[in-house]
C-alpha cells in the first residue's frame, strides 16, 4: 500500500497546530531548471511560509548582483493548481492549502551566468528580500549554477531519460545536469562546517545510489578517486562508459545486490555520501546497509546521509505518517517507483521518514552525529552529516 493510497484520516487540531509551530519563522523555497532555447536556462520557483511578498522578492545571481526581469506573483499553494511549478510532481504544503507564497520566474543565457561566477566556479542563486537586501532562506537553499556547464551547449552526454527518470522522477535534462552540483555544493558546505573537511580533502569517495551520475559527474570534478555503487545494473555501465573514461581513472561504478555485503574492501573510503538512499528502505534493509557503509569508510570518515523528517510535510498530507514519525520515530511504506527495475510485486523500495532522535539513537551504533542540517537537500529532506564513530557501545544498543 503506497503512501498516496493510505488512510486519509484528517490532521487533528493539536497535530495541525505543532505542524505550524514547526514551520514558524521557516521559510522554504524550491527552484526548478529548464532548457527553453539553445544557451538559455530557465528558473521557475516558489517561496512559501515568508513575509515577502511578489513585490519584495528578487534573485540575486553571483557577483552579477540582483536580476532584472524576474516575473513574480502571489501564490497560494494548493489554491493556486494553475501557478503551482509542477502540480504533478511536487504540490507544496499540502496540509495547509491556505498558506501564501510567491512564484517566480526568470530566463538567463548562458553568457550572463558565466559572466556572474566571476571566475568562480559557479554562480548561485539566492532569494533576496530587496527592501534589506537580505537572503531570505538559508543558504543550503540556494541553487548553484557550475560554469563549466555553461561553456557547453544544453546539448551535453545526457544518460537515457529513463535512467534519469529512475533517479529523480521526471525526465527534465537540466535538472539532471545541474540540480546535482548543488548537492554537491552543500555538502562542502556542511562538511566544513560540522566536521572541518571538505570534498577535495577526501582522496576517496564512495557515492552509495549513484545511479546515472547525477552527483558522482561533479564529485569527479574536485579530484577526489570516486566509486559509484548502485543497484541499477544499467545506470551502473552507463557511468562507466560516460563518465569514468573522462576522469582519467579516477572513477569507477560498481552494480551491487539489494541487500550488503559489497566486494569493496574494508576502512576504504574518506566519506561516503547517500542522496535520498535510505529514505527509500525500510529499517531492517537501512540498517543493514549502515552496517556496510561503516565498514567501508575508515574510522572516524565522515557520511552524509540524507532523510525525510518532518520538513518532507511540505509535499504530503498524511497524518497515519506523522503520527508514525513522531511516536516510533520511523515509518515505511512501499513505493512502486521502481517497479520497472524490481518487479511488480516488488516491497524493496519504499518511502520511509526517521525522526532526529531515531538518527541520534538508532544509528549511534555506528556513527557519531556530528549535525543534522534541516531541509539541507532542496529544502525538504535533512541532511545527517555522521562520524564513523560508535557514539555508545553497539553490543549495548543491539541488546536492546
Amino acid at each position: 500500500m503506497g503512501v498516496g493510497r493510505m488512510n486519509k484520516t484528517l490532521f487533528e487540531a493539536a497535530e495541525r497546530q505543532a505542524l505550524m509551530q514547526w514551520f514558524d519563522g521557516h521559510a522554504v523555497s524550491r527552484f526548478w531548471v529548464s532548457f527553453p532555447a539553445e544557451q538559455t536556462l530557465n528558473i521557475d520557483g516558489f517561496l512559501a511560509n515568508s513575509s515577502v511578498g511578489p513585490d519584495d522578492l528578487a534573485l540575486a545571481l553571483g557577483a552579477g548582483g540582483l536580476l532584472p526581469d524576474v516575473q513574480a506573483h502571489a501564490w497560494q499553494g494548493l489554491d493556486d493548481p494553475d501557478n503551482d511549478p509542477d502540480p504533478a510532481l511536487f504540490r507544496v504544503f499540502r496540509w495547509w492549502p491556505r498558506l501564501k507564497g510567491v512564484g517566480f520566474s526568470v530566463s538567463l543565457p548562458f553568457d550572463k551566468i558565466r559572466s556572474a561566477a566571476g571566475g568562480a566556479d559557479y554562480a548561485k542563486v539566492e532569494i533576496i528580500d530587496w527592501r534589506n537586501g537580505k537572503t531570505v532562506v538559508d543558504s543550503v537553499q540556494a541553487l548553484y549554477l557550475p560554469v563549466w556547464d555553461f561553456q557547453l551547449t544544453n546539448k551535453a552526454v545526457l544518460p537515457p531519460s529513463e535512467l534519469i527518470r529512475r533517479v529523480m522522477g521526471v525526465t527534465n535534462p537540466a535538472e539532471w545536469l545541474l540540480t546535482g552540483y548543488t548537492n554537491v555544493r552543500v555538502i562542502d558546505k556542511v562538511m566544513r562546517l560540522a566536521a572541518g573537511l571538505s570534498l577535495a580533502s577526501c582522496d576517496k569517495i564512495l557515492e552509495w545510489g549513484s545511479g546515472c551520475g547525477r552527483l558522482s559527474r561533479h564529485l569527479i570534478r574536485t579530484g577526489s578517486q570516486v566509486t559509484g555503487i548502485d543497484i541499477d545494473r544499467e545506470a551502473v555501465e552507463w557511468c562507466n562508459k560516460n563518465l569514468s573514461p573522462n576522469a582519467k581513472a579516477r572513477a569507477n561504478f560498481q552494480a551491487v545486490g539489494l541487500l550488503p555485503p559489497t566486494n569493496l574492501p574494508s576502512r576504504t573510503f574518506d566519506l561516503a555520501i547517500g542522496i535520498s538512499v535510505i529514505t527509500h528502505l525500510d529499517e531492517k534493509n537501512g540498517h543493514a546497509w549502515l552496517e556496510e557503509l561503516s565498514r567501508l569508510v575508515r574510522r572516524d570518515g565522515i557520511l552524509v546521509l540524507t532523510t525525510h523528517g518532518l520538513d518532507t510535510f511540505s509535499v504530503i498530507n498524511n497524518p497515519v505518517v506523522y503520527r508514525e514519525l513522531t511516536t516510533r520515530g520511523t515509518v515505511s511504506f512501499p513505493s512502486p517507483h521502481l517497479n520497472d527495475l524490481l518487479g511488480a510485486d516488488q516491497q524493496y523500495y519504499r518511502e520511509s521518514w526517521h525522526s532526529w532522535d531515531w538518527i541520534r539513537e538508532k544509528w549511534a551504533r555506528w556513527f557519531t552525529v556530528c549535525d543534522i542540517v534541516r531541509g539541507g537537500h532542496f529544502g525538504y529532506q535533512d541532511m545527517i552529516v555522521l562520524r564513523n564513530t560508535p557514539a555508545i557501545d553497539k553490543n549495548a544498543v543491539m541488546a536492546t
